[in-house]
């Protein structure tokens, strides 16, 4: 008999070790989608400084990524005054869609900030967008951002932990820095900052700073350097670090706070932009009125044929839109949107491409969705899209436009670089028309003297290719005009402009003669028109001679003697050159802003309040025009002089404003009789056409080419050779990642929580509930290089000691679907008196433990026992998109009841085991922002539904497996919305509820909050009682009750909050992270939880109790009792040691009537 009773005890002990059930932790999150598997293969290039690492197609992006990051290097170190002496680890993308597949940061990459490279520890990652440029600038911030931080933070645990713990550094101080390394400052910075302190509100320092942190801190530093020297920038980066104060490194530096510097640094900019406007006039602008949603940026414009309607596309953070609009009348009509909102991730604003056909019928659109490029036709008739794919060839597309009917010309990348190809519509097909390892970027149709061909932008030195090898020469330089050729298997090459010095954008065809042009010249965006010209410059005679050999040369050039007999035909031809001058055909004060355009209307842009707007200019600029050079350009031009002077003989001119000429030679074809010629061929340029017999001959251009100097930048084209060029394959290499100790009691995992009649503490008394205690929590974790497999591995103690906790998960991330395995061990020890027992609980143990027992436990010692819980759990889940996806979670757990030999009673006992599987499916959604601890904007809500199966499976004597044990279905939903409101403050409202069916069923217990420090349990609300209840759940967010004011297996929950952080209303520059995060909450919380049907049924359990007098006597009393409570009240939040803390005040409300209010401190934010 005392054998059957101690198993009974330790049967219901089982609970006070155990995890909640799933359904009571509720997991949200956003996802990484991954469309292909080009990241199967990863390889590197290690430098002495440097790793970089590529895959697939990407070998010239990493080899360029590695030739530029180890030449930057002691640039940035001689800059910063500091030395780091680990390699920095650069994980190269080839382009922006593939990035945002990366694992790398996984929840930080969502909040990739647009221009700007992520950084990590030591370890940077970025994309190519087929500008080198682009990506030296990328770089050099990546370099620079590991630099900063080793400066400001350290590089040991210790220094890193506690700078960040005490050391609040604000954004635009290190941002701005970051920038200003990766790029000196430029005519677009200058021209967008110009903007932005004569056309707004902007009048001081901590104003810009709200409106444009990154600009903000670049201009800042900018200044530093300008008026007080290079030098400044480390010190003050020192003092800095030394004294945990930006405003003691002002004043120890700079001789200023910082609100005093700030307006200097205002002062400086407004005095150089009060002299660009002196002289001014205003421009005779048209505006064109264009859609005007909060965030939503003009991308690309295309004006039909004929006609004055405008097809434009608006990128609003990735949601894409095309309309058609009249520009006389502005009626606008939405033709196709596509995507959707994302502020976690940069918006590619290069997709999509818009082209008019040439008859006006048919707008062609390119987008990208899934990491594959579509083509669409719009039919204007009809008002129909049909869609189709192109051919999986290119990398990505830059730009496109129409060559004639059939045929498209891209600018794209292919194999790591960006090439011109002609695109066949109706059969796929690609023609290749450059292949070399420079950027040739908006590519735009031409037809120049009858030959039909393609105008782009290269950085090429000259109208050839040089086929440069990529770790020798990098194409750095900023881009000239070219023309090439179609439809001619030795194409002739033109350079347009010969101006390196500076950007150019926007190359558009005119007629047979002319073509037009942005350029940055004199500090501006001004448009400027070239002219091409054919003049013959000389006489070419050929002789040929009867054996089929022949000679080329000069008219006026000396011929030694020849054998006349031999001569069979002497000819003549002209040798003409084409010519190329631009001169400036705009004057506007206000810069351009570069945005993609075709139409030969007078169509501009520029910007206003950060945001892009259109025009028609209404008096174009006749005759000569010299548009004055800002300040900033005059004061570039002197830099730009000293540095020629330092580097170069003197005499070398300073670039100015006038027309220039560029010359360029035309390929003269002379046929030959037989190809008997010694001469040796050399291909100029590569493409997939054979040779043929012509001869090429090309002039050197009558220009030289200047190279750029950069103010803060090293040589950027010093020859730098990869350590042996050897590829080398990528192997998994795990480190820790961060290490972690904290008081801990949530639920470690979704496992299965055991629920047996009424619980009992260790003491033995019947406390008909339990919670996890408060324990201490050590978690690490483990990490290859690109992040695909992680291990975290952790531990939990409760503050009594007495068992522990363990688990271990293995994230397998690499491909689409994302898996974890999980292991948990869990071991408590409990002592129990036996005296203190009351028979009663016993009554409604499953059958197979009901046994008839003593009046009493007298004479019993001490039960020790100790639950052993094994959880094997296996998630996967399948993205659909950012937001979106399915989840598959299967459980087994195992609990095993141990007796502890303590006498003889408890040495006879068998061990218990129970075993339960579960299947559980979830879809969630989640585009919730966050804005602040504690702070999120946006929806979130999760539907499921969940199988549990019963069954046992001993392997001690006696052998049992047993399939027949209980079934329980669950089906719920958890729905969360956050609405900004007054800024800063936050209305949050959620809804959840659940219902549980099957054999046996959920118990849901309702009240208090989560990870409650001192939690308390209602023993006036009867539990069920019956064999069917198996599984408890808390369900927190009820505020004004303890736990179990009531309980059922369903339930439905509403909560609504309104935070509100106080002190960010007054100032975004508080240090103290108690003041920052602290935050003022009123809440209001409904909830109900029943069994049955209906919560209102009369026999409901808690409208119900049952009076006894055994043997003979026992009574059912049905009274009403409201199934639904509320809770109203208030609360603070705030942060303390490292933990967010919680302390709420809430009066609950039962039956109409209001009770005591209760008290709660708890950790963690609220839901």
């Amino acid at each position: 008999m005392r054998l059957f009773c101690l198993t009974c005890l330790l049967y219901l002990i089982v609970g006070n070790v155990s995890l909640d059930a799933q359904t009571s932790r509720v997991e949200f999150g956003k996802n990484r989608v991954q469309f292909h598997k080009k990241f199967k293969e990863w390889t590197y290039y290690e430098g002495d400084r440097t790793i970089v690492y590529w895959y697939g197609d990407g070998r010239n992006v990493g080899l360029a990524a590695a030739h530029i990051a180890e030449t930057e290097m002691d640039g940035i170190r001689d800059l910063l005054e500091h030395s780091i002496s680990d390699k920095i680890e650069i994980i190269v993308y080839t382009d922006l869609t593939d990035l945002k597949q990366s694992n790398i940061g996984l929840e930080d990459a969502f909040e990739y900030s647009g221009g700007s490279t992520k950084i990590l520890d030591n370890k940077i990652f970025l994309y190519f967008d087929g500008n080198h440029r682009h990506l030296h600038r990328l770089i050099r911030q990546g370099i620079a951002g590991v630099y900063i931080e080793s400066i400001l933070y350290g590089s040991s645990l210790q220094e890193i932990v506690q700078n960040a713990v005490s050391f609040n550094l604000p954004d635009w101080f290190k941002s701005g820095l970051i920038a200003y390394v990766g790029e000196e400052w430029s005519v677009n910075l200058d021209n967008e900052l110009r903007d932005l302190l004569t056309k707004s509100h902007i009048k001081t320092f901590e104003q810009l700073i709200r409106t444009n942190p990154q600009l903000a801190g670049h201009a800042f530093w900018y200044y530093v350097s300008k008026e007080y020297g290079q030098t400044s920038v480390a010190n003050l980066l020192y003092l800095v670090r030394i004294n945990r104060s930006v405003d003691a490194g002002f004043i120890y530096v700079l001789g200023h706070d910082r609100k005093i510097t700030g307006e200097n640094m205002l002062n400086f900019f407004h005095e150089r932009y009060r002299k660009d406007f002196r002289n001014a006039k205003p421009d005779s602008l048209l505006l064109v009125k264009l859609p005007t949603r909060k965030d939503e940026t003009l991308t690309i414009m295309a004006k039909k044929p004929f006609t004055g309607t405008l097809a434009f596309v608006t990128n609003q953070n990735g949601k894409e839109r095309i309309y058609l609009q009249q520009a006389d009348t502005g009626k606008r009509k939405l033709i196709l949107k596509k995507g959707f909102r994302n502020l976690f991730q940069l918006a590619d604003k290069e997709y999509p491409h818009i082209v008019w056909s040439a008859d006006g019928n048919e707008l062609i659109c390119i987008r990208e969705h899934r990491d594959k490029q579509l083509i669409g036709q719009y039919n204007t008739k009809t008002g129909k899209w049909t869609w189709d794919k192109i051919a999986p060839y290119y990398e990505r597309i830059h730009s496109a436009d129409l060559l004639d009917k059939g045929r498209l010309v891209f600018s794209a990348t292919v194999g790591g670089v960006s090439d011109i190809f002609v695109y066949y519509l109706s059969t796929k097909q690609t023609v290749r028309l450059t292949n070399d390892y420079y950027d040739d970027l908006d590519a735009r149709f031409a037809q120049f003297m009858g030959r039909k061909g393609v105008i782009f932008l290269s950085n090429r030195p000259t109208a050839t290719n040089l086929s440069n090898r990529p770790d020798s020469i990098m194409p750095l330089q900023k881009p000239d005009l070219y023309f090439i050729e179609i439809d001619n298997p030795n194409p002739l090459i033109i350079k347009l402009t010969d101006n390196p010095q500076y950007n150019k954008a926007n190359p558009q065809w005119i007629d047979s003669t002319h073509f037009t042009y942005l350029t940055e010249e004199n500090g501006n965006w001004n448009r400027k028109t070239g002219y091409l010209e054919e003049i013959v410059s000389d006489t070419v005679q050929s002789i040929y001679f009867k054996d089929g050999t022949k000679i080329t040369v000069s008219i006026d050039s000396l011929i030694p003697q020849l054998n006349r007999q031999a001569i069979d035909t002497i000819t003549f031809e002209p040798f003409k050159e084409i010519k190329a001058s631009s001169a400036w055909a705009s004057d506007y004060t206000q810069s351009v802003v570069p945005i993609r355009y075709s139409g030969k209307s007078e169509m501009v842009f520029f910007r206003e309040n950060q945001k892009i707007k259109a025009a028609f200019d209404k008096s174009p600029k006749k005759g000569i025009l010299l548009p004055a050079n800002t300040s900033y350009h005059e004061d570039w031009i002197k830099q730009w002089y000293i540095s020629q002077h330092l580097t170069k003989a003197p005499g070398v001119p300073i670039p100015s404003a006038k027309p220039d000429t560029v010359s360029a030679v035309r390929v003269v074809p002379v046929k030959t009789k037989a190809d008997t010629s010694s001469q040796k061929k050399i291909s100029y340029f590569q493409s997939e056409f054979e040779d043929d017999e012509t001869v090429i001959k090309f002039e050197k251009p009558t220009e030289p080419f200047i190279e750029e100097k950069s103010e803060i930048s090293v040589e950027s084209n010093k020859k730098f050779v990869v350590k042996n060029a050897r590829i080398v394959p990528y192997r998994l290499a795990f480190k820790t990642d961060y290490i972690t100790t904290r008081l801990d009691n949530s639920p470690l995992f979704g496992g299965l929580d055991n629920y047996i009649g009424r619980k009992l503490n260790a003491s033995g008394t019947a406390d008909n509930f339990s919670y996890i205690p408060l324990g201490i929590l050590l978690t690490t974790n483990f990490k290859d290089v690109l992040e695909d497999y992680v291990f975290d591995v952790g531990a939990r103690f409760p503050t009594s000691f007495r068992g522990g906790e363990y688990f271990m998960t293995f994230h397998d991330r690499k491909f689409r679907w994302d898996k974890a395995y999980s292991y948990y061990y869990s071991g408590q020890q409990s002592i129990i008196d036996p005296t203190l027992i009351d028979n009663n609980y016993f009554k409604n143990l499953p059958k197979a433990l009901q046994f008839q027992l003593p009046g009493n436990f007298a004479g019993f010692p001490q039960f020790r026992t100790k639950v052993i819980t094994n959880l094997v759990q296996a998630e996967f889940r399948y993205p659909f998109d950012l937001f979106r996806s399915i989840r598959f979670r299967t459980t087994f757990r195992n609990d095993k009841m141990h007796w502890k030999a303590t006498e003889k009673n408890s040495l006879n006992t068998r061990n218990y085991t129970e075993q339960r599987i579960s299947q559980r499916i979830e879809y969630v959604f989640d585009n919730t922002l966050s804005t602040g601890i504690n702070l999120l904007n946006g929806t979130r809500y999760k539907a499921y539904t969940e199988a549990i199966k019963g069954l046992q499976i001993q392997f001690e004597d006696p052998l049992a497996f047993n399939l027949k044990n209980g079934f329980m279905g669950i089906i719920g939903l958890d729905f969360r919305h956050y609405e900004p409101i007054l800024k800063k403050s936050v209305i949050a409202v959620r809804f959840a509820g659940e219902i549980s069916f099957g054999t046996e069923k959920m118990l849901n217990i309702l009240g208090g909050v989560d990870n409650w420090l001192v939690p308390s349990f209602n023993p006036n609300i009867p539990l069920p009682t019956g064999d069917n209840i198996a599984y408890q759940a808390i369900v927190p967010g009820l505020r004004g009750f303890t736990y179990n004011i009531r309980n059922g297996s369903s339930y439905g929950l509403m909560s609504a909050e309104l935070r509100i952080p106080v002190f960010r209303y007054f100032s975004e520059k508080i240090r103290s992270s108690i003041i920052r995060n602290f935050q003022v909450v009123g809440f209001f919380d409904a909830g109900m939880a029943w069994d049955g049907f209906s919560p209102f049924s009369k026999d409901s359990p808690i409208n119900t109790i049952y009076l006894e007098n055994p043997p003979t006597v026992k009574v059912k009393v049905n009274y009403y009792r409201d199934p639904l409570v509320a809770g109203v009240g208030f609360g603070v939040r705030t942060s303390l040691l490292g933990y967010f803390i919680r302390a709420d005040y809430g009066y609950g409300i039962e039956s109409r009537i209001i009770g005591k209010p209760v008290l709660y401190l708890a950790f963690g934010t609220d839901f």
